[in-house]
């Protein structure tokens, strides 16, 4: 009876907070700012820079004609089961070797494509080698370099023919809310996030931590709070090949692409995606500033931005969220590829199976996370032979 009453009590909740949102999206009183404003979306005079969705029209994505290799079990050896990861924890060599950072496990873990265990990478803690929180994994393959970045340093691992030792770890003079998202290509590495003192929201450092510059356009916002927020549900990704990099924020529906000096080359806007509403609300009795994220039914948020070749490749997805059990499940999802020159793009389809959602790319093979059996797991899709 208790759980009947606590249900009812949740689902009026959930009505008056629908209620509200709905009243507070068209109230136009003073001190109300909804976010993205219309000065933070690029607007596009040519078509080419405008992704839709629609009919794929680029190479082959079906997932149906895959041989699967998955990594991550409910129960087996520590290695084997898989805690949680964030799209920028995990990267590939483009060499045979897979990486992903493990979340709760604090610690990098390598494996073949073939689902073979190599060996793990750091800890726990605040030392060198030690991660203290998320980490950002991004692969420097001509050098067999691994580079880890949280909030705190960046770590430096080397694969040897013996395993995986910690080479060096950079503490950067730039704090902030550095390491949100990483990328390496050349002889730098790049963090994102939001800095008052930086001029821009990426990082260029070179590989041993020295700070080179900073660029990219940060969000507009009077309130540096505001701005912190929206810049930093990034993703960001490194086209070694080409020399370019392209950066996106969550809130925003655009990706731009930009070169190692930190110049604009291109960008690109998503007219599909329903970019998440944050509200700002000035009190003039308290004379503070709040900000609530509307969590909108069918608000779109980007899952993955990763390069292969040539290409770059973005995924978004239209997450639901229930509350009994409380769940988020991604309904739909869309990949998209993009020439890292041009900024050109195409539709490519479904950016992965039914709730799982493709991370990395090398050549033929795809790499996938997901939960939908209960627990998370990577899978690594390869075509069939015919």
């Amino acid at each position: 009876m208790m759980d009947i009453v606590i249900r009812r009590h949740l689902a009026a909740m959930c009505l008056l907070v629908c209620a509200l949102s709905a009243c507070n999206r068209n109230n136009n009183n003073r001190g109300i700012v909804f976010h993205p404003t219309p000065d933070n979306i690029p607007v596009t005079s040519d078509p080419r820079f405008e992704l839709r969705t629609g009919e794929p029209t680029a190479e082959d994505w079906r997932w149906d004609r895959q041989d699967v290799t998955v990594i991550g079990a409910r129960e087996g050896q520590y290695h084997e089961m898989i805690s949680e990861l964030f799209p920028s924890g995990i990267d590939t060599d483009h060499n045979g070797t897979l990486y992903y950072f493990d979340l709760f496990g604090r610690e990098v873990r390598a494996f073949t494509y073939d689902g073979t265990w190599l060996g793990s990478m750091g800890r726990s803690g605040s030392g060198p080698g030690e991660f203290g929180s998320s980490g950002n994994l991004s692969v420097l393959g001509t050098e067999g370099r691994i580079f880890v970045t949280d909030n705190r340093a960046t770590h430096v691992f080397q694969k040897t023919d013996t395993g995986f030792v910690l080479v060096d770890t950079h503490y950067p003079d730039l704090r902030g809310h550095l390491g949100s998202v990483s990328c390496t290509m050349g002889q730098h590495y790049y963090t994102a996030g939001y800095d008052t003192e930086a001029e821009g929201v990426i990082h260029q450092f070179t590989l041993n931590g020295t700070w080179v510059r900073s660029f990219g356009q940060p969000y507009k916002a009077v309130k540096a709070f505001i701005a912190d927020m929206m810049t930093s549900e990034s993703f960001m990704a490194c086209n070694a090949a080409q020399g370019i990099l392209a950066h996106i924020t969550n809130h925003v529906p655009a990706m731009t692409g930009l070169t190692e000096s930190g110049d604009t080359l291109w960008q690109v806007t998503f007219p599909d995606y329903k970019p998440d509403i944050v509200r700002e609300r000035f009190d003039p009795e308290t004379g503070r500033t709040y900000h609530r994220v509307m969590n909108e039914k069918g608000h779109s948020q980007f899952t993955s931005l990763f390069s292969d070749g040539d290409n770059f490749y973005v995924t978004y997805a239209f997450p639901r969220l229930t509350l009994l059990p409380p769940k988020i499940t991604l309904d739909q999802t869309h990949a998209f590829r993009v020439d890292a020159l041009t900024g050109i793009g195409e539709y490519l389809g479904p950016a992965g199976p039914p709730e799982e959602i493709v991370m990395a790319k090398d050549g033929d093979y795809r790499f996938a996370w997901t939960k939908k059996e209960g627990f998370p797991q990577i899978r690594i899709y390869k075509p069939r032979p015919s």
